[in-house]
């Protein structure tokens, strides 16, 4: 090994084992994941299968008394997220999933 190799390689750290440590779980993520265990939808109370419905900012819900109830929703907890299950999300968006096609 010459002197340029010895110099980059005890620059180098040494590979790690184990698990990339994990992002920092912050309370409202907590929150998030343990109504989403829960898998009850917020909507209408139907315990199924969940999906999370996002907006980008609270101010996109509206105003008050202009708004769905599912919004009402959101604005009343303060949160940008809300647990919903496969029938309401379509609602919330206007639109209804195309059935599959069986042979």
């Amino acid at each position: 090994m010459n002197t340029a190799q010895a110099e980059h390689s005890s620059t180098r750290s040494a590979p790690t084992c184990g698990p990339k440590p994990s992002a920092p779980v912050t309370i409202k993520r907590k929150e998030l994941v343990t109504r989403l265990l829960a898998g009850r939808c917020e909507a209408c109370g139907r315990v199924d299968e969940v999906e999370v419905h996002h907006v980008a900012k609270l101010a996109d819900l509206g105003r008050s008394g202009n708004r769905p109830p599912w919004a009402d929703l959101m604005a009343a907890r303060h949160g940008k997220t809300l647990v919903v299950c496969g029938s309401c999300h379509p609602d919330i968006h206007g639109t209804r999933p195309v059935p599959a096609l069986t042979e």
